[in-house]
């Protein structure tokens, strides 16, 4: 297609986000009757305007070329000193256990730092990635190994136990145990075979040594914008945004089998990036594309299909809209043909519960989602107020994204940008809060949040190029490009507060995300003392550690397994359960998630529920405690 068109398009592209914009608030009030989706819609609307208004100025004056200066000139070297004193601060906060607060601060103030550098003169291309590099492993091991068990929100107690099977036994885990994760074994095996070589425990192999190669892709992410602008600053400030956005951090601190595809896939795509040199390299880098396409059908089931659908776009965009192909090439077809082949013919087991699970659903449920009230006297306008403030570091994103793909639309160089800047367009209806993720089917159905890590490092790259536009064009009369590079920066800053507060500060959450040590005593002694094959009840948080399955290999190598389920309502004697796990300390805090019939909720730590189960807990016999949990039996 003509680039003329795509620069047509790029100039109605404020008028268009203004009617999204409009149109979307409408939606949710007039169509679907829940004027709380359209004050969650603002989280995105507002940006837009701002991003729209900015962009017409822009293109009336028909801005050229970003180029930034020198906005600093602090010397390199004292930088560095500064960053290397406050990098041993923050460790000492961490060791000494002082207020987790003060270690946002000291947090903010490395990443400050770097963005300092960045914007300095004679930025250092080594030291800053090294800086942060270690910065965000900073955060996640300042997080990971601050709690005896962090857990976060994924399965991470279950690869524990996988990764243990492959160990003791010495092969991948039997069908009967996960017919899911048995025909994707690598990442249970590198987990296994790391703990063998390093004579840790699993849980500190697993977090100790993934979380370090996800790190790593800040290296090829480097190198990948590097080789497309032939610029280093733009490709560092996509580096630095990239390392502080809460999807990818809390992606690092929960490095499952999902997190390695995906760095599979940042490295896949440095690989497809650099077969554009001779023949010969051209070659040797179609190789090692093939042996990593290997690495991610190996590692993980969902994220195979999702990496295919990305593949696909960036294939159409190039075909239609660029000369210079790097995706739509008859290899990249044989890596798809890779990818499918697998799925559908080796994982038969799974691909049958996947397709079994997806049958009979309601594909048109779009509006009908409603949030799950901590408060039962708070309302969902209450909530969706509540959603705004949680999604302000999407919000000050969006401002930076929308603007930075406007401009590559716009201004076209170099060339291959115009495609980046499409694929992040299309991309980016996964990224932001929009009807579509109203749809409890949809979400689930197509795992739409995983897309969110898929896709960070061209959002990271959109929001890096619309900040040198913003920095740019600001450069007015003395007094004037002051107040624009304040307000710049203070937004900056907004969004690193907004996007690590709840990643360093996980107390901040409804739900505690870790196990305290007592608790883990709790689960030990079950483990220990309670019979192979009990019946379990218990909180939700509790239901996903004892997540131990019988299987053809427990006798074998005497591996402990139950049948966990949810506790419901405390009215009367335990008689569904061998064995109820209470975590008092749990309720005190901030309530323990349970469920009634089809769905979980909250029980809060009200007096009546209180008494309520004090007198669960007196009914039945009580076999261990230790203040913060509770065994009792029948």
């Amino acid at each position: 297609m003509d680039s003329s068109h795509i620069k047509k398009f790029a100039g109605h592209l404020p008028l268009i986000l203004v009617a999204i914009s409009i149109a979307g608030l409408l939606l949710g009030g007039l169509v679907f009757s829940r004027w709380d989706y359209s004050i969650r819609g603002l989280a995105v609307a507002i940006p837009f305007g701002i991003a729209a208004v900015f962009l017409h100025q822009l293109f009336t004056k028909n801005g050229d070329c970003i180029h930034a200066a020198d906005i600093s000139k602090i010397s390199q070297s004292v930088l560095f000193k500064i960053y290397a004193l406050l990098f041993i601060v923050s460790l000492m906060i961490l060791v000494l256990g002082i207020e987790r607060h003060i270690y946002l601060v000291s947090i903010l103030g490395l990443y400050t730092i770097i963005l300092v550098q960045i914007v300095s003169q004679k930025c250092r291309v080594g030291i800053v990635l090294g800086e942060t590099i270690f910065t965000m492993l900073n955060v996640i091991y300042g997080v990971t190994f601050s709690y005896p068990l962090y857990f976060s929100t994924t399965d991470v107690m279950s690869h524990i136990f996988m990764a243990k099977v492959t160990l003791l036994s010495g092969h991948t885990i039997p069908l009967d145990l996960q017919a899911t994760y048995s025909p994707f074994p690598l990442y249970h095996i590198f987990i296994a075979a790391c703990s063998n070589l390093l004579n840790l425990p699993i849980q500190e192999t697993l977090f100790l040594v993934t979380s370090l190669l996800f790190a790593l892709t800040i290296l090829f992410i480097f190198c990948i914008f590097r080789f497309l602008t032939s610029d280093d600053r733009l490709p560092l400030l996509t580096c630095l945004f990239y390392s502080m956005t809460s999807v990818v951090v809390l992606e690092g601190i929960q490095t499952i089998t999902r997190s390695f595809a995906y760095i599979g896939f940042v490295i896949l795509l440095y690989l497809i990036f650099k077969q554009g040199g001779t023949e010969k390299d051209k070659r040797v880098f179609q190789g090692l594309a093939i042996l990593m396409v290997l690495f991610i059908i190996f590692v993980h089931q969902v994220s195979i299909a999702q990496i295919v659908i990305l593949l696909l776009i960036f294939m159409v965009v190039e075909y239609f809209f660029t000369e210079r192909t790097f995706f739509s090439t008859h290899f990249m077809q044989f890596i798809i043909v890779l990818f499918l082949g697998y799925w559908l013919f080796a994982a038969t087991n799974f691909l049958n519960w996947l397709t079994n699970a997806r049958m009979n659903l309601n594909f048109f449920d779009i509006g009908t989602k409603h949030t799950v009230l901590t408060d039962p006297a708070m309302s969902q306008e209450n909530a969706a107020l509540i959603f705004l403030n949680n999604n302000l570091d999407i919000s000050i994103f969006t401002v930076f994204a929308i603007i930075g793909i406007g401009y590559m639309l716009w201004r076209q160089k170099p060339k291959y940008l115009t495609v980046i800047g499409l694929f992040s367009l299309i991309t980016i209806v996964l990224y932001l809060p929009n009807p579509i993720f109203t749809s409890e089917t949809i979400v689930h159905l197509f795992r739409l949040d995983r897309f969110w890590i898929l896709i960070s490092p061209f959002m990271a790259f959109s929001m890096a190029c619309g900040l040198m536009v913003l920095m740019t064009y600001s450069q007015g009369s003395r007094s004037h490009r002051k107040i624009a590079y304040s307000l710049i920066f203070f937004a900056v800053f907004l969004f690193m507060v907004a996007s690590l507060y709840g990643v360093v500060i996980p107390d901040s959450s409804d739900q505690r995300r870790y196990f305290y040590s007592e608790e883990l005593d709790g689960f030990n002694f079950i483990l220990d003392k309670v019979p192979y094959g009990s019946n379990l009840g218990s909180d939700y948080q509790t239901s996903r550690f004892f997540i131990q399955d019988y299987c053809s290999l427990s006798d074998t190598f005497e591996l402990p397994y139950y049948d966990s389920t949810m506790l419901n309502r405390f009215y009367s004697r335990n008689n569904s359960h061998d064995y109820s796990i209470i975590r008092e300390r749990a309720f005190l805090e901030s309530g323990i998630i349970i469920t009634d019939i089809n769905y979980r909720y909250i029980y809060h730590p009200t007096a009546e529920n209180a008494l309520e189960l004090t007198r669960y807990v007196n009914r039945n016999d009580l076999i261990y405690s230790n203040g913060n949990i509770s065994v009792v039996g029948w």
